[in-house]
C-alpha cells in the first residue's frame, strides 16, 4: 500500500508539480464515522451484562423469599406423599409463569426500542423472531440456574425440619 501511494504521488507530481496531492483512506473514514456507534455498542454491552447480573440477583432473591414462605406447605405435601420431583415442578412452574410474563413485556419493549434505534440506518439488520427466541432461551437458562438449587433444596428437605 505504501508503495502504491508513492507511485501515485510520483505520477501526480509529474502532471501537477505545484499542487499537493490530498488523499484519504476509506477505512480511516469509516472508522471515524462509526466510532460513536462502536462506543455506544461497548456501553450497551457493559450495561447489558450489569443488568443481567442485577436481574439474576433479583430473581434469586425473589425465588428465595417465595420458597421460604412456602416451606411449611411443601413439608405438608411431603408428609402426604408428594415426591421431590413434583414439588420442584410445582415451585418452578409458578416462578416460570411470572418470568414468562416479564419476558413477553420486556421483549415487546426491546423490540420497539430496537426498531426505533435502527430506523435511521439505511443498511440495517432486520429483527426477527429468532433473535427474540435466543433472548427467551437465555432468560429461561438464567431462571433455571438461579431457582433450581433452591427448589431442589426444599424438595429434598426433611419435612420434620420444616414443620
Amino acid at each position: 500500500m505504501i508503495n502504491t501511494v508513492q507511485i501515485v504521488e510520483q505520477e501526480w507530481h509529474s502532471f501537477e508539480p505545484d499542487v499537493p496531492i490530498n488523499y484519504n483512506f476509506l477505512d480511516v473514514k469509516f472508522e471515524k464515522q462509526y466510532k460513536s456507534e462502536t462506543r455506544i455498542s461497548k456501553i450497551f454491552n457493559i450495561f447489558s451484562v450489569l443488568a443481567l447480573f442485577i436481574a439474576s440477583l433479583g430473581l434469586f432473591g425473589f425465588a428465595a423469599y417465595s420458597l421460604q414462605q412456602r416451606t411449611k406447605e411443601m413439608g405438608i405435601r411431603k408428609v402426604l406423599g408428594a415426591k421431590a420431583v413434583n414439588i420442584v415442578i410445582l415451585l418452578f412452574s409458578r416462578l416460570a409463569l411470572l418470568a414468562l410474563i416479564v419476558l413477553v413485556v420486556g421483549s415487546l419493549f426491546s423490540f420497539i426500542g430496537m426498531q426505533d434505534w435502527l430506523s435511521p440506518f439505511v443498511f440495517r439488520t432486520e429483527l426477527s423472531i429468532n433473535k427474540m427466541l435466543n433472548g427467551f432461551i437465555d432468560t429461561v437458562g438464567i431462571l433455571l440456574i438461579s431457582v433450581f438449587y433452591q427448589t431442589i433444596k426444599i424438595g429434598e428437605s426433611n419435612p420434620e425440619n420444616t414443620l
